[in-house]
């Protein structure tokens, strides 16, 4: 089970201008590449795996409560558990029995947040004819191309409220700060973001979205106050892209750099995702900002109505990319409107564009690499070239979508692809690499309707499709990715998901016989996986004892009685955190009788195709199951 508490945790902060603060300058001499597949695997364990618990606790107090964030890989799947701990020496204790476990790949302390307020330029009724950004950037002769339909867009923020020019524009959606589904917003700025990307044009009222066709995931990890953790926008990073997004809007960041966070970007990007962040407002000379500093992530700068920097838009080495970010006009709770200032305001220009891409590609057949096409399609601004006020230039959605059909020299295609199905939920898929003389820097593995299945950086031969529904026939196909386009497609190959084991029961009608060992292990292996066990007392049991322990997530237990035909719940365990669910002396004795015994998820947990539970039935019996069948 997870926590989600900010008592500490690395600085995530909404870039929206504020007043002055300069950090100490990082700024390169030379450009950098535009941003484009990550190189880094996501999947190679962190230095904190080995790290003593005075390294992964440096800075932590013996009175501190920290919250440890542990990264998981769980069979091609990233995860991530938040865990808030009473001291230091608790954090000790669970450092080390974390770094026990053979599937974690990282460890971290969340450091303490700090919040950045607004300044709002404008508020009141909102016309077209305000919308200068919007003009700019001419998103209406975009249209004629593509309005993003069929895109989904995650806005990681402060979630994302209903409103009035939103009508119809949400997808799924999670609340990972209180729970829910997203759509509240206390602080607005989510919501700001919302409008910029996906407002409805032509309904009379308020303002439009460059992508107004786009279905908006509300991922809410940020508070009322504006602050979050890095813990959280790294689950709120991994739930998106497990769940469809093609393109992540992170209109936040921070100073200090984190494993968890890095991870999931890199997850994000492997499987296909554009990855589009604030770049900061600190202005000239400005430290880098984190998650915009990552590799692969496209970092957003801000500029005014005459094509100037914004004066609080962070300058550095990371700019990939500038947009329109003061005085921008876009949706608040409340069926309201103001213009805001800040990077915040300008990624969701960009992110909005990159939906349009996304959207246009597809329906045209094209592989292209997103990130590539806004740097090398931007309207060259500032010094010649690339410089670190407007990375290449102001983002140009008419250029990008031209480009998408250009003659641009694409690399070969990928060959000898094959894929098995490895778990009735995935697939391993391989191919070989084009020849010398047409290099490559990824390639993307795609379902038959041509959505990403999974992606890899050169020179990986090998990836896993997540996610897939047992008993299913599936067709693959590869590209190899260049710097701006990809090939024509490989050779399609089919492979069929097996069955998928339970072994427990899913209802209450079905409920698995327990063993009479009294243990048993079992996996809760797909999100709506719900667990039943019974059994049956045929004499009275003194001091009876429930334990559920070997939790890889948040999961709860629920132990069931009946009385005169009427069920009653004997005990609920539901306490915060990964530890053991320990019935313990509650009851001096249970009468002769049938019992059930429910397992499942708990708040924000997840499934897991590897770790199963372990269910105690302390009942006089000994002795224990075997293990499940084991994931290959």
């Amino acid at each position: 089970m997870r926590t989600h508490r900010y008592l500490i945790g690395i600085p995530i902060v909404l870039t929206m201008a504020v007043s002055s603060l300069t950090l100490p300058s990082a700024q390169a001499s030379t450009p950098p590449p535009a941003a484009g597949p990550a190189e880094a695997d996501w999947r190679a364990p962190d230095t904190s795996v080995e790290a003593s618990a005075a390294v992964v606790l440096a800075g932590v107090k013996p009175d501190d409560r920290p919250t440890l964030v542990a990264v998981y890989e769980d069979d091609g799947r990233l995860h991530v558990e938040r865990t808030e701990r009473s001291s230091r020496a608790d954090a000790v204790r669970e450092v080390a029995r974390r770094q026990l476990e053979s599937d974690l790949i990282a460890i971290e302390v969340d450091a303490s947040v700090s919040t950045l307020e607004s300044v709002t330029a404008q508020t009141g009724d909102a016309r077209q004819a305000e919308l200068w950004g919007f003009d700019r950037i001419r998103a209406t002769d975009a249209w004629g191309l593509s309005r993003g339909a069929g895109i989904n867009v995650a806005v990681i923020d402060t979630g994302v409220a209903p409103h009035e020019d939103l009508q119809g524009s949400f997808g799924p959606g999670i609340d990972l700060v209180s729970g829910g589904d997203g759509r509240r917003d206390g602080h607005g700025h989510g919501t700001h973001v919302a409008g910029t990307i996906a407002a409805t044009p032509g309904n009379g009222v308020g303002i439009a979205g460059v992508a107004p066709d786009v279905t908006i995931m509300p991922i809410r990890v940020l508070g009322d106050d504006g602050s979050g953790s890095s813990g959280a926008v790294a689950e709120g990073i991994i739930w998106a892209t497990d769940r469809g997004a093609d393109v992540i809007n992170m209109s936040l960041g921070g100073p200090t750099p984190s494993t968890a966070l890095e991870k999931a970007v890199q997850y994000a990007i492997e499987r296909g995702v554009s990855v589009i962040a604030a770049n900061g407002n600190s202005g000239a000379g400005a430290a880098v900002s984190y998650p915009a500093a990552y590799d692969g992530v496209v970092a957003v700068a801000a500029t005014t109505t005459g094509d100037a920097r914004a004066s609080f838009s962070s300058s550095n080495r990371a700019a990939d990319i500038a947009a329109p970010g003061a005085r921008i006009l876009s949706t608040l709770p409340g069926n309201r409107y103001a213009a805001w200032n800040g990077t915040s305001m300008a990624t969701p220009h960009v992110a909005a564009v990159a939906a349009l891409i996304h959207s246009y590609a597809r329906a045209k057949g094209v592989n292209v690499v997103v990130p590539g096409l806004l740097s090398s399609t931007a309207a060259d601004l500032g010094s010649a070239g690339w410089d670190p006020e407007f990375g290449h230039g102001m983002v140009d959605p008419v250029a990008a979508l031209l480009s998408v059909n250009s003659d641009d020299v694409a690399p070969a295609p990928p060959s000898a692809l094959r894929a098995a199905s490895t778990w009735w939920s995935r697939a391993s898929v391989a191919w070989e690499l084009p020849p010398a003389g047409t290099p490559a820097a990824g390639t993307r593995v795609m379902f038959a309707d041509g959505t990403p299945a999974c992606q890899v950086p050169a020179p990986q031969t090998s990836c896993v499709i997540q996610g897939l529904r047992p008993e299913t026939e599936y067709v693959v196909s590869a590209v190899s990715l260049g710097s701006l386009r990809g090939s024509s497609p490989s050779t399609p190959v089919s492979f069929r998901t097996a069955s998928r084991p339970d072994f427990a029961g899913d209802t209450e009608a079905t409920a698995a016989k327990f063993p009479a060992a009294g243990v048993v292990q079992e996996l809760l292996d797909d999100p709506s996986d719900v667990d039943w066990w019974t059994f049956t007392l045929p004499t009275r049991v003194d001091k009876p004892d429930v334990r559920l322990s070997q939790l890889p997530s948040n999961y709860d237990i629920e132990v069931f009685g009946f009385h005169r035909g009427s069920r009653y719940s004997v005990w609920l365990g539901n306490q915060a955190g990964t530890s053991d669910e320990v019935m313990g002396p509650r009851w001096q004795y249970w009468e002769p009788g049938t019992y059930l015994v429910k397992v499942s998820r708990g708040y924000l947990g997840e499934p897991s195709e590897s770790r199963p539970y372990r269910l105690e039935l302390l009942l006089g019996g000994s002795g224990a199951l075997p293990a499940p069948t084991p994931t290959p």
